[in-house]
C-alpha cells in the first residue's frame, strides 16, 4: 500500500530541529521506520511523528478527493463518514509499525504535559484512530482532568476535539465554556488570540447561553485584525456563523466582522463565500447593497470556471441566499450534471439542503442526483445528519425515483429494526413519513407501529409533518383513522406547539368542516392559536381562517395579528377579503379596519375594471357592514345602475350567482337598517333566496324550540296566539305574538282590527348563533 523508499532522508540533527527531519520524510512508510529505530520515543517525538502522518494521510486524500475544498476540516469530517476515505487509514491502521507506534504513545501518557496532550489527541483522531482505543481513552481522561492548566490555543482545540467525540464530547464542550469564561474574566486576551476564540466558539456555541456568546463575539470584534489575510477571514466567518446560529444576531454586532469579509471578499474561497451569503441572510443583517455584491462575486467565480464539485454546491448556495436568475439557473444546471456523478456525503448533504433542488424541474438532473445518492447510501447510512437531510429532502419533493423510493425503503425498514435509528423520536419521525410518503404497505404499517411506540414522545411538528406525508396516500386514510389516534397526543403536547402554522394545520386535519366541535375542544384550541398568534405566516394565515370560519372560533389576538400580517406582507384582495370573512363570522372587528379598507376598497374601486370587481365589492361591502364600518363610496357605487347591470350580465346562470345573490341581499338589508340616511331601495332580491336556501334543522334544536312553543301556548293560553313569521327585511321569528294593552294576547287578525297592539317577536338562539368556544354572538 505504502511506498517503501529505498532510502530515508537523513538530515543531521545539529543542522535541523525535530520537526523538520520528520516533515522531510515523504511516505507514511518512513515516517514509521523513521520513528520505530528501536530507540523509546520521548513526547517530543511521538507529536512531531503523528503531526507528519497526518500531514501525509491528507496530502494523499486531497489529491484523490478532488471534489471537495482543500481544507483538513472537511477532510477530517469525510474521513469519518466516506467510505473511500477511510480506506486509506483503514491499512494504516493495522500496519504493524503504527501498533508499534500506538503502543509508544500509550507508554508516555503520564509524561505528556496538558498541552502536548490535546495536541497528541487532536492528531490520533485525526488519523482515525477508533475513539474507544486505550490511548485515546486515556488522553481524554487526561485532557479534562488537567483542563485548567491549558491556555487559550489548547483549550479551543480541545472543543474541535469534543465535536469529534460526538456524545463524549459534551461534557467536554461545557467544561471548556467554564475555562473560557475564567479567561475572560481573569486575562486580557492578546490579538493573536483572534484564531483561538474564533475556533472556540464555533463549537461551543451550541452549549452557551445567548449572554455569554454575546459577549465572546464583542471580545473578537475588539481582537479583530485589521489586514484582511486568508487565516482572519476564516475567522471572522467562524465569528459570524456562530452569532447567526446560536443567538439573534443584530447588526451592531455583526457589523464588524461583516464589513472585514466583504471589504476582502475577493480572497474568499467559494465556499467561505456561500457560509457568508447564508450567515447573513439567516438572521437578514444584509442589505440589498450587501447582496448584489456577493452576487457580483459569485457570477465572477462562476465566470472564471476550473471549478470543483463542492465549488459548484457551494455556488448553488449562493444564489439561493441572494436570489435566482433564468440565466445562472441554466448555467448551474449544464454544470451540475457534469459535477453530479462526483458528488459524495458531504456534496449530496449541501445540495439535498437547497433550495434549488426542491424547486428544480429538470427531471434529468434530479435522476441523475437520486442514482449518486443511491449509490452512496452505505456512506449516508453512516452519518445520521447526512441521512436526515436526504430524507427531509425526498419528503419536500415528489420527484423521486420510484426505484430510490424502494432502495431507501428497504435501507430504512433495516435500520429501524434494530439500533440508535429506532430510539429518537425526532429521527423516527422523519424516517415514517418518508415510509407513509413513499413506502408499500408493507413499509406503511411499519412506519405506523413505529409511531404509535414513539407517540408518547413525539411533539405536535412531529406529527404535522406525518399528517403532510399521509396526504399522498388516500389509502392509509381508508384504512386508518390517524386523527383520532393522534389527537390525545397532540392535545397533552399543546403547551409545545412552535408555531401558528402548525396549530392551524392541526386543528382543520383533526376537525375537518362540518364536523362536531365540543365546546371544551374549541376554548383548548383557541388557547392554543392565541398563544401562537405573533407567529404568523402565509401558510398559517390560511389555515387559520379555514378554522375560524368553519368552526366559530373567537380567538381576537389572533385574528388582529393576522389583520396587521395583511396590511404588512400586503396580500392580495381576496385573501384580505377572506380575512375580513373570518372576523364577520365570529363578530370580531380589527383596530385597523380602517387602513385596511383604505388599502383595499379604495385601492379595489379605482380599478373597477377588473374581472373579479364585483364579487369582491360585495364580499367588502357586506364584510364591512356586518362589523359597523360604513364603506360609503363602496356601497353607493354597488347601488348604482352600472353596478347591478354588470352584476346581472356577469353571473347570471353562473355557479357563483347564489352565493353573490345572497351578499348582494345582505348589503342591501344592512344599509337599509343600519345607514336610512343613504336612502338605498330595497331590492327584494332575498324573497326567493331565502325560500330556497332556507337553513337545515337541527333535530335537537328542533325539540328545543318545540318546548319553547309549548311553554308559550301555556302561558298565552292557546296556539292560536302564537305563529311562525318574518320581519319585512326577511329576518326568521319563531314566534310572533300580538299583546294588547289592558287585555292580554290577541290572535293575529284580531290585531289588525284593535289598537294599541304590541307586535312581539321570539326569535331562538340556537348553537350556531354563538362561538363555538364562548357565549359570543356571531356574525350574520
Amino acid at each position: 500500500l505504502f511506498s517503501l523508499k529505498d532510502y530515508i532522508v537523513q538530515t543531521s540533527p545539529d543542522t535541523c530541529s525535530l520537526a523538520r527531519r520528520y516533515q522531510s520524510c515523504r511516505s507514511v512508510e518512513e515516517v514509521l521506520v523513521f520513528a520505530l529505530d528501536g530507540d523509546e520515543m520521548n513526547s517530543n517525538e511521538l507529536i512531531a511523528c503523528l503531526d507528519a502522518l497526518v500531514r501525509i494521510q491528507y496530502n494523499v486524500i486531497r489529491a484523490s478527493q478532488w471534489a471537495y475544498y482543500d481544507k483538513d476540516l472537511v477532510l477530517w469530517v469525510q474521513s469519518n463518514i466516506n467510505a473511500e476515505a477511510q480506506a486509506y487509514f483503514f491499512n494504516l491502521h493495522h500496519h504493524r509499525l503504527f501498533k508499534d507506534l500506538l503502543r509508544e504513545a500509550e507508554r508516555v501518557v503520564d509524561t505528556l504535559s496538558a498541552e502536548d496532550t490535546v495536541t497528541m489527541l487532536h492528531s490520533l483522531l485525526k488519523l482515525c484512530v477508533a475513539k474507544e482505543h486505550d490511548v485515546l481513552v486515556r488522553l481524554q481522561e487526561k485532557s479534562v482532568g488537567r483542563l485548567h492548566e491549558l491556555g487559550l490555543k489548547s483549550v479551543s482545540l480541545l472543543t474541535e476535539i469534543a465535536n469529534f467525540m460526538k456524545r463524549n464530547g459534551f461534557i467536554v464542550n461545557s467544561l471548556a465554556c467554564s475555562a473560557i469564561q475564567e479567561m475572560l474574566d481573569s486575562t486580557t486576551l492578546p490579538e493573536s488570540a483572534f484564531h483561538d476564540l474564533a475556533l472556540a466558539v464555533s463549537n461551543i456555541g451550541y452549549f452557551s447561553s445567548p449572554e455569554f456568546l454575546g459577549r465572546i463575539l464583542n471580545k473578537g470584534a475588539t481582537l479583530l485584525p485589521a489586514e484582511g489575510n486568508v487565516p482572519s477571514l476564516e475567522d471572522s466567518l467562524l465569528f459570524l456563523e456562530a452569532g447567526t446560529r446560536f443567538v439573534s444576531l443584530d447588526r451592531p454586532t455583526a457589523g464588524p466582522f461583516l464589513q472585514h469579509l466583504l471589504r476582502y471578499r475577493k480572497e474568499l474561497t467559494i465556499h467561505q463565500l456561500c457560509r457568508l451569503a447564508r450567515s447573513m441572510t439567516f438572521d437578514n443583517v444584509i442589505t440589498d447593497e450587501e447582496k448584489e455584491l456577493l452576487r457580483s462575486q459569485a457570477l465572477v467565480r462562476l465566470e472564471r470556471g476550473l471549478l470543483r464539485a463542492s465549488d459548484v454546491v457551494s455556488l448553488v448556495g449562493v444564489f439561493d441566499a441572494v436570489g435566482w436568475s433564468d440565466d445562472v439557473v441554466r448555467e448551474l444546471t449544464d454544470l451540475l450534471l457534469i459535477h453530479v456523478p462526483d458528488f459524495d456525503t458531504l456534496c449530496i448533504k449541501h445540495f439535498a439542503n437547497s433550495n434549488f433542488v426542491t424547486l428544480c424541474t429538470d427531471q434529468k438532473l434530479m435522476r441523475q442526483f437520486a442514482h449518486r445518492w443511491v449509490l452512496k447510501l452505505p456512506d449516508i447510512f453512516g452519518s445520521l445528519s447526512v441521512l436526515m437531510t436526504l430524507l427531509d429532502f425526498c419528503n419536500r419533493v415528489t420527484s423521486v425515483p420510484r426505484y430510490a423510493q424502494l432502495v431507501l425503503q428497504d435501507r430504512l425498514m433495516q435500520a429501524l429494526a434494530g439500533g440508535q435509528l429506532a430510539e429518537h423520536p425526532e429521527k423516527v419521525a422523519l424516517c415514517c413519513c418518508f415510509l407513509l410518503k413513499y413506502g408499500t404497505s408493507e413499509a406503511v404499517e411499519v412506519a405506523l407501529a413505529h409511531v404509535d411506540r414513539m407517540c408518547g414522545q413525539l411533539l405536535p411538528r412531529h406529527f404535522y409533518a406525518l399528517m403532510h406525508a399521509v396526504v399522498y396516500k388516500r389509502s392509509i386514510a381508508q384504512k386508518h383513522d390517524l386523527p383520532r389516534a393522534w389527537y390525545e397526543h397532540v392535545l397533552q403536547k399543546s403547551n409545545e406547539m412552535p408555531n401558528l402554522q402548525i396549530a392551524s394545520y392541526l386543528f382543520n386535519k383533526f376537525f375537518p368542516p362540518r364536523s362536531p366541535l365540543p365546546r371544551r375542544e374549541a376554548s383548548a384550541w383557541a388557547d392554543i392559536f392565541e398563544r401562537n398568534a405573533p407567529s404568523v405566516g402565509t401558510s398559517a394565515f390560511r389555515n387559520t381562517l379555514l378554522a375560524v370560519s368553519n368552526h366559530r372560533l373567537y380567538v381576537p389576538a389572533t385574528l388582529q395579528a393576522l389583520a396587521d400580517f395583511a396590511l404588512e406582507k400586503r396580500l392580495s384582495v381576496g385573501t384580505t377579503s377572506g380575512l375580513l370573512d373570518a372576523c364577520t363570522s365570529v363578530n370580531f372587528r380589527p383596530n385597523n379596519i380602517s387602513r385596511l379598507y383604505e388599502a383595499y376598497v379604495v385601492k379595489l374601486l379605482k380599478d373597477d375594471e377588473k374581472e373579479c370587481f364585483v364579487k369582491y365589492a360585495l364580499r367588502f361591502a357586506s364584510a364591512l357592514l356586518s362589523l359597523d364600518f360604513l364603506p360609503k363610496l363602496l356601497v353607493e357605487t354597488i347601488f348604482s345602475l352600472d353596478f347591478l347591470r354588470r352584476f346581472d350580465e356577469e353571473f347570471e346562470e353562473t355557479s357563483e350567482a347564489d352565493d353573490l345573490d345572497r351578499l348582494l341581499f345582505e348589503v342591501n338589508r344592512s344599509t337599509i337598517l343600519q345607514h336610512p340616511e343613504l336612502d338605498v331601495p330595497w331590492l327584494g332580491i332575498g324573497d326567493t333566496w331565502r325560500m330556497q336556501h332556507d337553513p337545515g334543522k337541527d333535530e335537537a334544536e328542533e325539540m328545543f324550540v318545540t318546548e319553547v312553543g309549548n311553554i308559550l301556548k301555556d302561558v298565552l293560553d292557546g296556539e292560536r296566539f302564537t305563529r311562525k313569521s318574518v320581519s319585512p327585511y326577511l329576518h326568521a321569528i319563531d314566534f310572533e305574538c300580538f299583546i294588547r294593552d289592558g287585555y292580554g294576547p290577541v290572535t293575529a287578525n284580531d290585531a289588525r282590527l284593535r289598537s294599541c297592539v304590541r307586535k312581539v317577536a321570539v326569535i331562538i338562539l340556537r348553537p350556531r348563533d354563538f362561538c363555538s368556544n364562548e357565549n359570543r354572538l356571531v356574525g350574520p
